[in-house]
This record gives C-alpha cells, structure tokens and sequence, in this order.
C-alpha cells in the first residue's frame, strides 16, 4: 500500500537481467531498508515493484517483461537517481515499535515476553 509520496531519493546500483526478468538493485540507505520487507512493494518513480532481496542499505527490485516494456524502466541506467515510498505498513510498524521500544530494545528476550514468540 503507498501513498503517493517520495519518502526518499535513491540510486540505481545494478541492472542484471535474471530467467527472463530484469533486476534493479537500489542503494537506498539502512534507514530505507528497516521500512522494507522482502517479497513486500516499493514504489520506484511511482510504480509499485515487488522487493526481491534486502541488504544492509540496499534493495532489489524484481521487473517482469511487461512492466519492463511498459514504464520508463527501460531508459533507466547504473547511477541514476529514483524517487521511493516505501509500504505504508512497513512505516507505521517501524513508527509504532519506536514509540514502544524508544531506545531500540527489541530483542528476541523482548519479543519474548511480549507473547510473540
């Protein structure tokens, strides 16, 4: 779910193709990254793109032919800057820790003795 805004400028590290589909890897920045969820959707100049792998401070977007043919992606090269939202979900569970976790304290212990594991 996105929003329609530019929570971020990005670049375009990689372009690779992969069975058939093209691979984009985006560095985007730790704090991007912690918004994300792999197999989830981000937004790349406003089209929502499955993330197909997660780095420290990088994504990877999966592109089938058809989007590849049909958006601006084609004309895209190495280097050049994207504008990302991430998924609004991703932001508010990462808005929502932060408020209950403020100093960052969530561990297994944690996660734990809140019920969740």
């Amino acid at each position: 779910m996105v929003q329609g805004h530019v929570d971020q400028v990005g670049a375009i590290g990689d372009i690779v193709e992969h069975k058939g589909e093209r691979r984009l890897r985006i560095q985007c920045g730790e704090d991007f990254v912690r918004q994300c969820v792999l197999k989830g959707s981000v937004c790349l100049d406003g089209i929502s793109l499955t993330i197909a792998a997660l780095d420290r401070d990088s994504l990877t977007v999966a592109i089938i032919p058809h989007t590849w043919s049909v958006t601006n992606l084609a004309s895209r090269v190495q280097g050049q800057r994207v504008n990302l939202e991430a998924d609004v979900i991703g932001k508010y569970v990462l808005a929502q820790m932060g408020r209950m976790f403020p100093k960052g304290d969530v561990g297994e212990d944690t996660l734990r003795r809140a019920g969740f594991l």
